[in-house]
């Protein structure tokens, strides 16, 4: 289980609530996901960063005050993610 503040994300999960992004992307805000980290066809690149995670796909982990929870499973998940360095967002 990992806390993650990501104030603007995408998701296949199910979840209570709904955001509207700056691009116009509605998506559906989970407490808990499950998170497949694959390296093909993923879901969300994601870049992990240090403060301000501001854009569709960069996500900081945190020790409390997190916008959901991430599990990461080997099967089943709600979204699967490639870690990126550069140029996170939906594929």
């Amino acid at each position: 289980m990992e806390l993650v503040h990501a104030p603007i994300f995408f998701s296949h999960a199910k979840g209570e609530g709904k955001m509207a992004t700056k691009a116009g992307i509605t998506v559906v805000l989970a407490k808990w996901i499950f998170v497949e980290v694959t390296g093909h066809f993923p879901d969300l690149k994601v870049k992990v960063v240090e403060s301000f995670p501001d854009d569709i796909g960069e996500w900081k982990f945190v020790e409390s005050g997190e916008d959901f929870t991430v599990q990461f499973v080997d099967s089943f998940p709600d979204i699967k993610i490639k870690y990126v360095n550069s140029f996170p967002g939906v594929e």
